[in-house]
């Protein structure tokens, strides 16, 4: 089986960005279209000169992206989408089209052996009150819920640990960070995401850059929060936007010097510039 990654021509830069709060800003007062205008003309002309890929790998549906690029009339053509949390990932065929990658899903169980897994943990622990979401959907290969936090330090917790442990025990990945109300969650609260072993965004990164040939010092990543730490923890230039959360900003120490889509086309232009 071959992944359709490997019909893109020659890629010498890979950039991941997430999405929600990392490029596209939800509330249209601090979204500015010149620079998401300015972002998509640099990623274009440098896709042509350069032989850079840009894409998204996000916890949103890619369809959800899809549309919402749709309604930004924006240019830009990402050359895959990691959607769900890295479950999903859609790459542009010759004609430019976003279709499923085989390879990549062919690494997962059935989706009714997923669910039963996630079950499973959940019956184990009764003891914790883990509200279904509704703000952004589950995936074939995602189940998330909120949990209302009790302590700002994760480690703290010893829900995250009995959640860790289940999962483990199940053969499952699971996310849990902190809620990012801009986005649209509610203050406060969790954000657990049940995987399948091998998705997430760490994953899909490394899958990535293995499939095009491409180095951490040739790769540029973007985020806000707690769960892209994983995907930035795979690139040579790992960046977090100004806008990002306090925990994000806690565990990573580069900020972008402006918010969303503008401190992404600065970063990269920066970038590439000195490494002409």
């Amino acid at each position: 089986m071959t992944s359709l990654v490997d019909i893109r021509t020659a890629t010498d830069w890979l950039v991941l960005c997430d999405f929600d709060e990392t490029f596209f800003a939800h509330d249209a007062a601090v979204r500015s279209r010149r620079d998401l205008a300015d972002l998509a003309a640099l990623v274009n002309s440098l896709s042509a000169s350069r032989g850079l890929r840009f894409g998204f790998i996000t916890g949103s549906a890619p369809s959800t992206v899809i549309a919402v690029l749709g309604d930004l009339a924006t240019s830009l053509q990402p050359a895959f989408i990691g959607g769900n949390l890295g479950t999903d990932l859609l790459v542009a065929d010759a004609s430019g089209a976003l279709v499923p990658d085989p390879l990549w899903h062919a690494r997962f169980p059935a989706p009714e052996e997923f669910s039963a897994r996630v079950d499973s943990v959940l019956t184990a622990l009764p003891e914790l009150i883990l509200a279904p979401q509704s703000t952004h959907g589950a995936g074939t290969y995602k189940r998330n819920f909120y949990l209302r936090a009790v302590t700002e330090n994760l480690d703290d917790d010893s829900r995250v640990w009995s959640l860790r442990q289940a999962t483990a025990a199940h053969s499952l990945a699971i996310n849990v960070n902190h809620c990012n109300p801009a986005a649209g969650d509610p203050e406060g609260y969790l954000d657990v995401d049940f995987l399948p072993l091998g998705a997430g965004k760490h994953e899909i990164a490394r899958f990535l850059q293995q499939t095009w040939q491409v180095p951490a010092s040739r790769t540029l990543a973007f985020g806000d929060s707690g769960n892209d730490l994983g995907m930035l923890a795979c690139a040579g230039h790992a960046w977090l936007v100004s806008n990002a959360t306090a925990e994000a900003r806690k565990a990573h120490p580069h900020v972008t010097a402006r918010p969303h889509a503008g401190g992404i086309v600065d970063t990269i232009a920066n970038i590439l510039t000195k490494e002409q």
